[in-house]
């Protein structure tokens, strides 16, 4: 278990589910296009706690309760998964927040992933000790995987950096087996695509040949900028074997629940977490 966190798991229960009035993202989510439900998905039910304790905020206690329901939704769904291999608990330098990045799509021993998932209540509660403890409950929509990642489809992405000046330019080369890319820049919650775009067109990778981004062709900056925010910052490479549409997801969890909707033998996925200082 993590230090300075004191979690609990609650009951919980899953089930099958009939696809109904759900936002689709991604056609690997519960419904797919058209109303139709991904067989592959369950719907799981599961809760976690969290007590505020070793100085956890209240909004670091709820990230934390709300990925130990996160897990025991996915172990309810069969989905094995190992505590240690937990995500990091960032929090804010300013120490205003804490923020949990979704970004479990990135581990390989998972079997499985939630490509969908609503909290159903909030709860505060004081638990044996006399620490407040915050309870989440969610439904998450969980796709055990038919495959496991390919070793020959990987990418190396060079030229990253761990902290970059305000304003500063992101360049970098990636080379590996042929596929398609997209580059997310992920800081706290909010998420933007960088690659492709409008002025940027995706290609396709070849297998052996660097590929360096921005593309020089099209003239393009890619211009990192602090904006007074203190949150953690990733990049979010996802190649996939087949092309898929520009995702547009805006939200952290959103891009989860996208990426985890890919089968593991179709996608892979580099994360890289950096610094933008003054």
């Amino acid at each position: 278990m993590r230090a300075g966190l004191k979690a609990k798991v609650l009951p919980l229960r899953h089930f099958g589910w009939t696809c109904a009035a759900v936002f689709v993202l991604f056609p690997g989510f519960c419904c797919a296009q058209g109303g139709k439900r991904d067989a592959r998905a369950v719907r799981s039910e599961a809760c976690g706690s969290c007590a505020l304790v070793g100085g956890l905020s209240e909004d670091g206690a709820r990230a934390c309760a709300r990925q130990t329901a996160r897990e025991e939704a996915l172990r309810a769904a069969g989905v094995p998964v190992r505590v240690s291999a937990n995500r990091t608990l960032a929090t804010a330098a300013t120490e205003r927040s804490a923020q949990e990045i979704f970004l479990d799509v990135s581990r390989s021993e998972l079997l499985g992933g939630i490509v969908y998932e609503e909290v159903l209540r909030v709860d505060r509660s004081v638990d044996a000790f006399g620490n407040f403890e915050i309870d989440v409950c969610i439904a998450a929509d969980v796709v055990v995987y038919a495959s496991r990642p390919d070793p020959t489809f990987s990418f190396e992405v060079a030229g990253l950096q761990s902290m970059y000046s305000d304003g500063g330019e992101l360049q970098f080369e990636v080379t590996g087996a042929s596929g398609h890319l997209q580059v997310f820049l992920v800081e706290g919650e909010t998420v933007a695509r960088i690659h492709p775009s409008t002025s940027e067109p995706a290609q396709q990778l070849k297998s052996g040949v660097a590929a360096v981004y921005p593309r020089p062709e099209f003239q393009m900056r890619y211009g990192l900028y602090h904006d007074g925010k203190d949150v953690p910052r990733q990049l979010v490479f996802l190649f996939t074997r087949a092309e898929l549409l520009p995702i547009a997801a805006t939200e952290a969890t959103e891009l989860e629940w996208t990426i985890a909707g890919v089968e593991p033998a179709e996608r892979h996925v580099v994360v890289h977490p950096f610094a933008i200082v003054n």
